[in-house]
């Protein structure tokens, strides 16, 4: 293939006149406001959405990189800070209290997509901090709020357990050894698995119960 075709074929994109400008005025808003992690966020979330890069970058990293000297990294804090943000606006009771800068939210950024469990583990940051919400306060109150999650399941399982003890499902043998197994899962979680390691307890907790589960007609998940 000859050069000036492979040129032409590799060139990217053009925008159109509306997109031009659309970018212009993203691009102006992240000079103008750098410090503004909000709306920093939110341009370069739009800017990515709709491929406005497409005209000088491949990719958005590359977008990034070349236009702002950014890493890939830096980029989507921002752009996950600006959608956590905006999920807590519309479903946090507290919304007088929203987040004031990007270090807040790292911590939730594997919830992003979890509206339910930002308003949650927000609303209690703010109670907890009494005013001063620091990225420590929000990773200890996640601790809390999934420890909460936890506690929970363990009750129900622990029930079911005994129930099915009970109804003569499983030996009494069983469900001793199983109540002894429940303690010492939370005597872990309360040393913040010091005492086991939790990647260890879920490695062998999941073959165990692959190996059961293929031991006859295979059983399908359901907690209960």
């Amino acid at each position: 293939m000859e050069q000036g075709v492979l040129a032409e074929v590799l060139e990217k994109e053009r925008l159109s006149a509306r997109e031009q400008k659309r970018l212009v005025e993203l691009e102006h808003i992240i000079v103008a406001e750098l410090g503004s992690f909000l709306r920093v966020g939110a341009a370069l979330a739009e800017i990515n959405a709709n491929r406005l890069y497409r005209e000088d970058a491949w990719t958005f990293e590359e977008y990034l990189a070349l236009k702002w000297d950014m890493g890939r990294a830096r980029g989507y804090q921002l752009v996950d800070a600006h959608k956590i943000v905006e999920s807590l606006s519309t479903s946090c009771r507290q919304t007088d209290s929203l987040p004031t800068n990007e270090a807040q939210l790292r911590p939730l950024v594997k919830y992003k997509n979890d509206p339910e469990m930002l308003n949650n583990v927000w609303s209690k940051a703010v109670d907890k901090a009494a005013g001063k919400i620091t990225a420590k306060v929000v990773q200890r109150t996640i601790y809390e709020v999934t420890g909460e999650k936890v506690g929970r399941k363990a009750r129900e399982v622990r029930a079911g357990v005994r129930k099915a003890s009970a109804s003569g499902t499983v030996s009494p043998e069983f469900a001793k050894a199983f109540e002894i197994i429940i303690k010492e899962i939370e005597k872990a979680r309360n040393s913040g698995y010091k005492t086991s390691s939790r990647e260890e307890m879920v490695r062998r907790f999941d073959t165990l119960r692959h190996v059961l589960s293929e031991d006859g007609k295979k059983i399908v998940d359901k907690i209960g």
